[in-house]
């Protein structure tokens, strides 16, 4: 059976030191095509979820694995630090370091279904979007967050049985240099590494992106 060819999802990480631009690894992002093809189904049909297909990052990080792994990974220090500035074929990240996560093509990457997550399917409960901003480290995270109408977001925040957490129209900004921000559509956050949860009253504007 010939192998079925899928592109690797596009991920990014932020750590303490560092911001990581790569591919999930596929021992991570397993996909249905090649399932069929390890456990040799021949005509038999699979019917299931691909994390590939599906694309929830989100996902990955709760599985907790223990580590996230990423390949043909950029590695850009948030500051200074020669070691770490470089081109890899294969990184592995300890997931409970990771402050930040996003889809680099959240369309396709960042689908949310269950676990009070955007883009709720029907059936589900209604969201409604709630500003917050999150200091993660020297990252502060300002964006939305989705609760049922009504909920206290900073209590739906941290009473999850999970560890990452998705906000959309996120902006991030690296704190000891404030110059230093990027947006993006969907940014998922450690929950457990949070130092200061907010809700503001007013929902100003986001300024604009520069990417790390």
């Amino acid at each position: 059976m010939t192998e079925t060819k899928v592109d690797l999802p596009q991920i990014e990480l932020v750590t303490e030191t560092s911001w990581i631009s790569g591919h999930l690894a596929r021992d991570q992002a397993s996909d249905a095509a090649n399932l069929v093809h390890v456990l040799n189904l021949g005509e038999y049909g699979l019917r299931g979820r691909s994390l590939i297909e599906s694309g929830r990052l989100v996902d990955v990080l709760n599985k907790d694995q223990g580590y996230l792994s990423v390949s043909g990974a950029r590695i850009q220090p948030l500051f200074p630090l020669e070691l770490l500035d470089r081109a890899v074929a294969q990184v592995a990240v300890r997931t409970s370091e990771v402050l930040c996560a996003a889809p680099m093509q959240p369309r396709a990457l960042a689908h949310s279904g269950g676990h009070g997550q955007p883009g709720a399917e029907a059936g589900d409960l209604a969201r409604e979007r709630r500003l917050v901003e999150v200091q993660i480290g020297p990252i502060l995270v300002r964006g939305d967050l989705h609760v049922i109408p009504g909920s206290d977001p900073v209590a739906a925040f941290f009473q999850r049985d999970f560890d990452f957490v998705p906000l959309t129209s996120a902006t991030a900004t690296y704190l000891p240099v404030p110059q230093r921000k990027w947006v993006r559509e969907v940014l998922i956050v450690n929950m457990r590494r949070a130092q200061i949860l907010l809700a503001p009253a007013s929902e100003d504007a986001a300024p604009e992106t520069e990417k790390p």
